[in-house]
């Protein structure tokens, strides 16, 4: 029950400072528009004012397809490092505007407005890129494990000579990957809430804070999780049957499609915000701050 309960606080929380929902959109929005901006250009250039460049857009055409790769591989190759730097860019970002929210999140009776957000993000921001840094140490940890059951997998396989079994325990090794994964996204997420809730600028402090929370109050915060979760993959599912009744080359139906996908990519947000939102009321729910352990 606490766990529903968490849920439906954190849609409160998310839908109360709905603005910066917008506004994140409205970010991500920019940051794919810059993205796409000069892969437009260049298929302009290259096919000119002729029909061609629809029909490439539109449908697949191997041999178009395979003189613009061949023709524009410098240019390409540019390209590919720019979204690479945007990417990257885009991924800091949302760890800048990740700390105004779980400060707004936290302490509802601050202001709402943009200057004092922008203020707490940046507050947060050098202590969230540290959280980061732990984040690619524990992806390390995660790499050695998965390498290691493989290598198990490996020994094993050359005992076995049922190929059925051998592809259930490969996809046996898959699965304890990402729920491994996924524990550790819940670990560093209630990281961030502890050290913006203890005002902390120690990670590491509020990293085991995080351990001894979710430890002791494993079935909420598993539950909650992949309650969260279990609506994403709702989502996805639901975008990918709505969108076989769109996949026709017509302008209308493209158009019908590009709205989905806008709809998808604005829920999706609003998802990564009820993470945040959802967890922060779970431990608003324990007691705190006398709860950890």
């Amino acid at each position: 029950m606490k766990t529903v309960n968490a849920f439906v606080e954190g849609l409160k929380l998310v839908l109360r400072y709905r603005k910066y929902w917008f506004l994140l959109y409205g970010f991500n929005l920019l940051f794919a528009l810059i993205a796409a901006y000069p892969f437009r250009i260049l298929v302009r250039r290259y096919f000119g004012h002729s029909l061609s460049a629809g029909a490439f857009l539109t449908q697949f055409d191997f041999m178009a397809l395979t003189n613009f790769l061949k023709d524009n591989a410098p240019a390409l190759s540019v390209m590919t490092a720019l979204l690479v730097v945007i990417g990257l860019f885009y991924w800091i970002f949302q760890y800048f505007f990740a700390g105004g929210l779980y400060y707004l999140f936290l302490n509802e009776d601050a202001p709402k407005d943009l200057p004092n957000f922008w203020k707490m993000a940046a507050i947060y921001f050098g202590r969230f890129m540290r959280i980061l840094l732990l984040g690619v140490i524990l992806w390390i940890v995660v790499l050695f494990i998965y390498f290691g059951l493989l290598e198990g997998l490996s020994v094993i396989k050359k005992h076995l000579f049922n190929e059925i079994i051998s592809s259930l325990l490969r996809g046996g090794v898959l699965a304890i990957v990402v729920v491994i994964i996924l524990f550790f996204n819940m670990l560093l997420d209630y990281t961030k809430t502890f050290l913006v809730l203890d005002e902390q600028s120690s990670v590491l402090k509020s990293f085991l804070k995080a351990i001894g929370f979710v430890f002791k109050h494993s079935l909420n915060t598993l539950s909650l999780y992949y309650l969260v979760s279990l609506a994403g993959a709702f989502l996805i599912v639901s975008y990918l049957l709505g969108s076989t009744f769109f996949n026709g080359e017509q302008a209308v139906s493209l158009l019908i499609l590009f709205g989905i996908q806008q709809i998808l990519i604005f829920l999706k947000i609003g998802l990564r915000l009820e993470f945040y939102a959802s967890q922060i009321a779970l431990v608003k729910m324990t007691r705190w701050p006398f709860s950890y352990f």
